[in-house]
Formats: structure tokens, sequence, C-alpha cells
């Protein structure tokens, strides 16, 4: 949300306990009419916002990123992080061929492309002419995910450092596997910045339901929903070029370690901002008690396992009227944390993996294809939960769009 605050407030229907079977409805209160939007949309605002967004990039490559894989075990990854530049030599240099690791990279690409094609869809089928980018930009965050697993899993499986793939082109030294690696590595940083520009769709729509509600709701008295703290609208320019400019330096080999896998950790890190932002949005919505009898547009689900037809129905078709009564109780907590919980686990479930990988291929004894496996069933559960989340928030405001223009 956008404004000085924003919240959820949560209806269950018919006792309900997912995330698509519960309301919200967001509250905001009015903001005075002479405070400016931070979304600057002059031509020098752009360019403002999107330096902006490459020095921060700049500041994470330079300053967090370098210091963060030695926080927690500073051993495992000393011996771990040794910096490569696509320059591979076969005594230091670790990457794992087998089935384990580029099968599981396959399955990983197959399960975001269908979440991708499932957030595209949405906004195609929306009723509404008015723009929510929140789809779109959910979208190419995970057609990005799906591109670079799809690359690691092609690496994984044609090339390595034996002297047999050298002879044969199928080389980690090669420019074919440079290029594709950086595909690999650079569609995660550029995922961060799609991720930003996620968080900045949902603070825009948030404040345009700040002003809905202003005027619908100019002569009553009702308790309303909020922020805690007033987050602003960042422009989607500045995490686009947040993104680019990373992925500029992956090119550049600034990300390449003699354990390849190792860049992909460290292009995970550079989406610590944007991941604070989105999640940001969501924790700081609070609910409200004593909420007056009023119709509301509760989003309803009629089976417990959603069909393929169910997903691709129209949004009318997926909305009904109701009327609340009178509570003196807060909207039942397992509910009210329910979204707050799918963002937050979704989105930070991937910060164990930096200091877990050093461990896991120092200590463990494992084999490197069954690390790979358990990194990318941590993965799989991390972008699935990222995915059903942003799903769920874009149909959501979707519609609201329909309902607000109809």
């Amino acid at each position: 949300g956008s404004g000085s605050g924003s919240g959820i407030r949560q209806r269950s229907g018919g006792g309900a306990n997912k995330l698509s079977d519960v309301a919200y409805t967001i509250r905001l209160p009015a903001t005075s009419t002479n405070s400016s939007s931070p979304h600057v949309n002059s031509v020098v605002g752009t360019v403002a916002f999107a330096g902006g967004g490459v020095g921060l990039a700049y500041f994470m490559m330079t300053v967090v990123c370098p210091r963060i894989p030695y926080a927690v075990t500073p051993e495992a990854a000393e011996r771990t992080y040794t910096k490569a530049g696509y320059s591979y030599d076969p005594a230091e240099t670790h990457f794992d061929n087998t089935i384990w690791t580029y099968g599981t990279d396959y399955f990983l690409c197959l399960v975001m492309s269908h979440a991708a094609m499932r957030c595209f869809s949405l906004f195609l089928k929306r009723k509404s002419k008015s723009i929510n980018s929140l789809p779109v930009w959910s979208g190419l965050m995970l057609s990005c995910y799906a591109t670079s697993v799809l690359a690691g899993g092609l690496a994984h499986q044609f090339y390595s450092i034996q002297e047999k793939e050298k002879e044969d082109g199928f080389s980690l030294n090669s420019l074919q596997f440079r290029i594709l690696w950086t595909i690999c590595v650079g569609t995660v940083t550029l995922a961060g910045g799609m991720m930003g520009a996620c968080g900045s769709a949902m603070a825009r729509q948030f404040q345009s339901l700040q002003l809905q509600e202003q005027n619908a709701n100019a002569n009553t008295n009702t308790n309303q929903t909020v922020l805690h703290v007033w987050i602003p609208v960042i422009p989607e320019s500045f995490w686009v070029c947040y993104g680019v400019y990373l992925t500029f330096l992956c090119a550049r080999g600034d990300m390449s370690f003699t354990r390849p896998a190792c860049d992909i950790f460290i292009a995970g890190t550079t989406q610590f901002p944007p991941t604070a932002y989105v999640v940001g949005l969501v924790l700081l919505l609070r609910t409200t008690k004593n909420d007056t009898c009023k119709p509301t547009t509760t989003i309803t689900s009629q089976t417990t396992t959603p069909t393929r037809n169910d997903e691709t129905r129209s949004a009318s078709d997926k909305l009904q009227n109701t009327y609340t009564s009178t509570s003196t109780s807060s909207i039942p907590k397992n509910n009210n944390g329910l979204s707050k919980i799918g963002f937050s686990v979704g989105f930070f479930l991937n910060a164990p993996l930096l200091p877990m990988y050093p461990i896991l291929v120092q200590y463990s004894g494992f084999s490197l294809g069954t690390v790979n496996t358990i990194l990318h069933t941590n993965l799989l559960c991390a972008w699935s939960l990222q995915a059903h989340s942003l799903y769920q928030m874009s149909l959501y405001l979707l519609h609201n769009n329909n309902n607000n223009n109809n």
C-alpha cells in the first residue's frame, strides 16, 4: 500500500481456511491532498530513479554481497567461494553432470513456466480496461526463474571440465558455456528487478484503492485497516535498472566462482532489497475490530482442489456479494496470518541456501548431485509459494478493478 497506510481485512466464508477462500478488503485512511505522489512520471524523475537503482545494485555488489557468505560459516565459505571470472581450473572447479542436478532443473522449469502462464493469463482475461501490472511483473519474474533453471539444466547436462568435453567443445571454458551460464545466473539477478516491480505494482494499486475508498466512504465513519508504517511507491524504472545493471555485472564475470553454483547464491543475495519491499507491504498490514455491517466482495472457491477450468474462469464468475454483521472480534488469526506467512516464507525461504551450501559441500559428505537436489527442493518450495502468493494478490486486485469499473 502507499499513502499514509493500508490494511487487509479478511472474512472467511463457511469456515474456509485457505488463502483462495479468504476475502480481502483493503481499507486505507485518507491522506492529505497536498502530499505529492512518490511516483515521478517526468523524464528527469525516471532517470533519477533509474540511477538510484544502479546505485543500489553497485552498493550490493561491492559492499553487501561479498561479505554475506562469510558471516555464518567463514571457514567453509573461504574454501567454497573462490573467484573464477569464467576461467576454470580443472583442479579447483566442481561442476556436477548427473541427472539429479539437471533433471530437477528441468522439473523446476516446467513448474515455473506453468506458474508464469497462470499470471499472464490472469492479466489477459481481465474484464476491466484499467491496467493492473502485478500479473505481468509476476509472470516476468517467474519466467526469469524458468529460464534460469532451463539454462542451468542444459549446462549441467552437456558441459564439463573434463578433458573429453574440452575436445568436443563442451568445456566450461568455452564461449558457449559462458553465454549459457550468464543466462542462468543473469536471469536470477534480473528476477530481482521484476520482484521489486511487483512490489511497486502492489503499492500503486493500494494507493488507487485508497482514493476509491476515500471517495466512497466520504460521509461514513467506519473502522478501517491500516499499515503500521507508510511505504512509498518506488517506480518500476528503479527496479528494472537495478536488475539490468546486476545482470551486466554478472555477464562481466563479477559473480563467477570455481564452483559455478556459487554464482547463483551470490545472485540470490541481490534479491534482498526487492524481497524486503514486497514482504514489507504485506507484513505491515493489520486488521481492526468492530466492523460495521456493509456489503463486501468476496472471492469464493467451490472445491477444495481447483480444476484447470476453475483457474481460467473469468474474474467476475468468482465473485459474489455478501453482508457482514457488526463484530467485536478481530479476523480469525489463522486466516489473517495465512497470506502474510505465505508471502514471508516464500520470499525468504531462499535465504538459508547461502550458508547452507558451503556446509553441505564441505562437511556433509554428500555428493554434489545430492546437494544440488536438496537445494532445488528448497527452490521448488520457495518459488511455488512466491507464485501462489503473487497470483492470489493479482486475483484480488483484478477483482477490485472489475468491481470499481462496473
